[in-house]
């Protein structure tokens, strides 16, 4: 059965590719997903059947309203900086022209606010 394109846009944005997700239930009865199993969305088809990449090997589709599952959480990632930011400021001449070297701002320098 297609499906409406409407739905399918939306479904795409729910479940971009790439999101890795966790079934707590498949209906296939007859190649089932072991429970537990993770995987990642390949894309979503004209039925609006979700194309898997599961973790074991297996490429089982899931159906949106028919399995149930769950959406991993990325990992959080820290960035760490190790020197500040370099501001660098064009100021206006008294032609409203843009000066062609800029001005370096740092931490000491007074706001020009």
């Amino acid at each position: 059965m297609k499906q409406q394109p409407e739905w399918i846009k939306f479904m795409k944005e729910q479940n971009p590719p790439g999101i890795r997700i966790r079934p707590t239930e498949l209906n296939d009865p007859f190649s089932p997903v072991p429970s537990g199993t993770e995987g990642t969305v390949g894309c979503i088809d004209a039925q609006c059947q979700n194309r898997m990449n599961w973790d074991n090997g297996r490429t089982l589709a899931f159906i949106p309203g028919v399995d149930h599952f769950s959406v991993i959480p990325k990992q959080l990632q820290t960035l760490k900086l190790y020197m500040p930011p370099a501001i660098r400021l064009y100021e206006k001449n008294e032609w409203v022209d843009t000066e062609n070297e800029p001005v370096e701002l740092d931490n000491r320098t007074e706001p020009i606010f």
